[in-house]
């Protein structure tokens, strides 16, 4: 806005091992029905979305595979090995169709930018990377992990799409301009959900983007080529900024391996509970 010319803007998690307190998550109603743990949400998200559009298993599966690859050229992850599509397959079963490998973790972890005006930014740099554009949105139904992610029965675009659109219409970009993007995937299947959202593909036409590559490096839009949070972990404070940090150093051309060619423009998206989602748009 224009209103300082230096922020400093942080975020930080730090956690005990295992699945997150759902005392501070969920109502005490939700915990005594049995309804405080994500992945049964994120199954069943899922599995309408296979009814609907016949995404399959191995589709969601691709995912883990390739944020798996990626993962392991990023000193960030948590977790840095490729895996195949059978060893993807056959983890454990956590909660239809939700396998293990295709969870994320949560984990510690912190974040930080510096954004400043771009009279400013000469002082430090020849090579800004610009804010094009930052979008918030809040689901008018707080949403307590329930699976509404994808269009309320009403009609209502979900809160991810808002933000997106939001976002290209500030910038003047559009997600045939991307080079690359950053999205939340808790889970596999949120990465080809969430790729609908922000109007990727048609809506439906997450898996075939997944089957045609579209997503890998040296796909027509790479996405999460730092393994994204299932390589990651989910810091869940600083996972946005960690996006920030990614999409920077590949616009600054300094990603190494996992390097998208030629990148100009990316985009990041999070979305967390109660229908929080933010879409920000980052240009050379």
């Amino acid at each position: 806005t224009g209103l300082y010319d230096k922020v400093l803007a942080i975020g930080v998690e730090k956690m005990p091992r295992g699945f997150m307190d759902p005392r501070n998550l969920y109502e005490t109603w939700q915990c005594y029905a049995g309804l405080s743990q994500n992945p049964m949400f994120w199954a069943m998200n899922a599995r309408r979305h296979m009814h609907d559009y016949g995404t399959t298993v191995e589709q969601i599966a691709k995912v883990a595979v390739k944020n798996h690859k990626n993962g392991v050229h990023n000193p960030n992850a948590l977790f840095r090995k490729e895996m195949t599509m059978e060893e993807v397959m056959n983890s454990p079963l956590v909660c239809d169709p939700m396998r293990l490998f295709m969870i994320c973790a949560p984990d510690e972890g912190a974040a930080a930018a510096v954004l400043v005006s771009p009279k400013v930014a000469k002082k430090y740099t020849t090579h800004p990377v610009t804010l094009a554009a930052c979008a918030h949105r809040v689901s008018m139904v707080p949403m307590y992990n329930v699976p509404l992610y994808t269009a309320y029965p009403t009609g209502n675009p979900p809160v991810t799409t808002l933000a997106a659109q939001e976002a290209y219409e500030s910038s003047g970009i559009g997600p045939e301009d991307l080079d690359c993007a950053l999205v939340q995937d808790t889970d596999a299947f949120c990465e080809i959900e969430h790729c609908e959202q922000l109007l990727f593909c048609k809506e439906g036409e997450g898996g075939k983007m997944v089957d045609d590559g579209v997503t890998e490096i040296g796909g027509r839009l790479p996405v999460n080529v730092d393994g994204g949070l299932i390589c990651k972990g989910e810091p869940v404070g600083a996972s946005g900024f960690g996006q920030i940090h990614e999409m920077c150093l590949q616009l600054r051309d300094v990603s190494g391996p996992r390097q998208v060619e030629g990148a100009k423009v990316g985009l990041c998206q999070v979305f967390g509970s109660m229908g929080h989602g933010t879409v920000s748009i980052l240009k050379k």
